[in-house]
C-alpha cells in the first residue's frame, strides 16, 4: 500500500509539473489552472484504482458546525498572512529579493469585471482545485507512503511543490506560497484531513491579495 501511495504521489507530481511547463511554454492563459486540472484528474484516477475516493482527500471527513468551519478558516487565513508578513518579507528584504512579479494582475486595477474574473478563478481553480490537489490528494498519498514515523515530512514536500507552482511571482512569491503550504498542510494533519476550512482560508488569502493589488496597495 505504501508503494502504491508513493507511485500515486509521484504520478501526480510529474503530471502537474509537466502540464505546468507545457502550458507555460505554449503561452496558454491560466497555465496553473491547466496543471491543477491535470493533477486532479490523475489523482482521482489513482485514488479510484486504490479503492479510495475523494472522501480520503478530505471531502468525507466528519462535518463541523458552520461557525467552527468559518472560524477555523478565518484563523488560518490570518495566520498565513501574518506568517508571510513576519517571515517572508524580512527574509526577502535581507536577501535583496526583487518585489513579486504581479504583471499578470496589472489589468485588474480600475477594471471591475477583470477583478471579479480573477476572484472567481481564485475561489475555483486556486482555493478549491489547489487545496484538493495539494492538501487533499497529494498530502494524503504522501503521508500514506511515508508511514507513521515519517509522515510529517509530507508537509514540507507538498509545500515545496505548491511553492514552485507559483514561480511566476518570483522568489518572494515562491517563498510565500511554500510557507502557506506548510501552514495549510499542518492544519490538514491536525484537523483530521478536513479540506473545507482550507478551501475557505485559501480563498480569503487570495481575496485579500487581489484586493490589495486592485487598490494599488501591493507592489
Amino acid at each position: 500500500m505504501r508503494t502504491t501511495a508513493a507511485l500515486d504521489a509521484l504520478l501526480v507530481i510529474i503530471v502537474f509539473a509537466l502540464t505546468l511547463w507545457v502550458a507555460t511554454a505554449s503561452g496558454l492563459p491560466a497555465a496553473g489552472t491547466w496543471a491543477v486540472v491535470a493533477g486532479l484528474a490523475v489523482g482521482a484516477w489513482r485514488l479510484r484504482r486504490a479503492g479510495l475516493g475523494l472522501a480520503e482527500a478530505g471531502l468525507g471527513a466528519t462535518l463541523l458546525p458552520a461557525w467552527r468551519v468559518a472560524l477555523a478558516a478565518l484563523g488560518l487565513a490570518v495566520l498565513a498572512l501574518l506568517a508571510v508578513a513576519l517571515l517572508v518579507t524580512p527574509l526577502g528584504n535581507a536577501l535583496d529579493w526583487p518585489a513579486q512579479d504581479l504583471s499578470r494582475f496589472a489589468g485588474i486595477r480600475g477594471d471591475a469585471p477583470g477583478f471579479i474574473g480573477y476572484l472567481l478563478l481564485a475561489w475555483t481553480s486556486a482555493a478549491i482545485g489547489e487545496e484538493l490537489l495539494f492538501r487533499g490528494i497529494l498530502l494524503h498519498r504522501l503521508t500514506t507512503a511515508l508511514g507513521p514515523r515519517l509522515h510529517l515530512l509530507a508537509v514540507p514536500l507538498q509545500a515545496c511543490l505548491f511553492g514552485l507552482g507559483h514561480a511566476y511571482l518570483g522568489a518572494r512569491g515562491i517563498a510565500a506560497a511554500t510557507l502557506i503550504g506548510v501552514v495549510f498542510g499542518g492544519a490538514w494533519l491536525r484537523n483530521g484531513g478536513r479540506v473545507l476550512p482550507l478551501i475557505l482560508a485559501h480563498g480569503l488569502v487570495d481575496t485579500v491579495s487581489l484586493t490589495a493589488i486592485a487598490a494599488g496597495a501591493a507592489a
